[in-house]
């Protein structure tokens, strides 16, 4: 069992990764792996409109005691950022900080702070990020974790502009090998995914996004495979 708070970088995770991840519109294909000492190693490419990228991941250091916890993050890459967070608290209710240190220009971005609240059945967050130009909330709630059904949402308020975003979704279980989701945002931008898991952790995911306020434009669709030995 977990006995010391989140780190900084998990702060609303669960929240936008359920408003985020798997909505891809280009071909993805990942192949991720862990060795003895629980070291994760991940390597990425994306095509996008003819495009290929490799991403190589990043170097990752954390410390954890009862209530504090500090992390270290070395981007893998020509010009490295480095990350660093720290968090003190509980499992349940933390606060915490986070910096970025960018090599390429020698200066600190990203800074921010925030709070985080968890329970069994659901998690919130405020974070004050951007260095100050933003304050985001999110929430989800889970109503059945073994159908993984659930509602989450996101709002941004950036202070510069004085504009706000949203984001609401949810998804569903149908069984253990296929989930579906779907967002719609601020914008009036409809996304849906559809993922089944064929072996082991191994996913295809396909996706869609339909603008509602312009439905003459052509929907995007994007395809996504993940191998996990």
């Amino acid at each position: 069992m977990k006995k010391g708070p989140e780190v900084f970088s998990h702060f609303g995770e669960i929240s936008k990764e359920s408003l985020t991840k798997d909505y891809l519109f280009d071909q993805k294909f990942s192949i991720s792996t862990a060795t003895v000492a629980g070291v994760a190693i991940r390597s990425t490419a994306t095509d996008k409109r003819g495009l290929s990228t490799v991403d190589f991941g990043a170097l990752k250091v954390q410390y954890f005691h009862q209530h504090v916890t500090l992390t270290s993050t070395v981007s893998l890459n020509k010009a490295p950022t480095i990350n660093v967070s720290a968090t003190i608290g509980t499992p349940t209710l933390a606060i915490g900080a986070n910096a970025a240190y960018r090599t390429s220009s020698c200066k600190f971005k990203n800074i921010a702070v925030g709070i985080n609240f968890n329970r069994k059945d659901s998690t919130a967050s405020l974070i004050l990020g951007d260095n100050g130009d933003t304050i985001r909330a999110l929430y989800m709630h889970s109503f059945n974790v073994l159908e993984k059904t659930a509602v989450a949402a996101e709002i941004t308020r950036r202070l510069s502009t004085n504009k706000t975003k949203f984001v609401v979704g949810g998804c569903y279980g149908f069984d253990d090998q296929t989930l579906v989701k779907a967002k719609v945002d601020n914008n009036g931008k409809l996304g849906a995914v559809l993922q089944h898991k064929f072996i082991y952790k191994s996913l295809v995911s396909l996706s869609t996004e339909v603008n509602t306020k312009a439905l003459h434009r052509t929907p995007k669709f994007g395809l996504a495979l993940a191998l996990k030995p």
